[in-house]
């Protein structure tokens, strides 16, 4: 989840309820493997969830997937998450959910308009 969350860092799980937030950074069970990334978006039961770092989001899931929200990150006795910024941080990842969602849409218009 770099860069917000440095590999092998240690990470403290909060369960949660109905109360998951978007912004949130999760840990879910996909395919045999535990997966911890941000919710981006919510469409009702289905949860978007993307990793910081990528460019598309993960597979949709569903609520029941959702172990926990993480709550608190080391990295070698040093705080990575939440951060002083964290407010500013978490926009800044949801907003680049929704610019390269744009770009995709587009991308896929554009294309669509002018194949020969």
């Amino acid at each position: 989840m770099l860069p917000t969350l440095p590999p092998d860092c240690t990470i403290e799980i909060h369960a949660v309820g109905a109360d998951v937030q978007i912004g949130d950074i999760v840990v879910f069970a996909y395919q045999d493997a535990l997966v911890v990334h941000r919710l981006v978006a919510r469409r009702g039961n289905i949860l978007i969830i993307q990793g910081d770092n990528r460019t598309v989001p993960d597979p949709p899931i569903q609520f029941h997937h959702i172990i926990g929200r993480v709550g608190k990150a080391t990295y070698q006795q040093t705080l990575k998450y939440p951060c002083k910024f964290e407010r500013f941080v978490t926009h800044f990842w949801i907003a680049r959910y929704y610019s390269l969602k744009l770009r995709r849409f587009l991308d896929r218009k554009f294309r669509s308009k002018h194949r020969i």
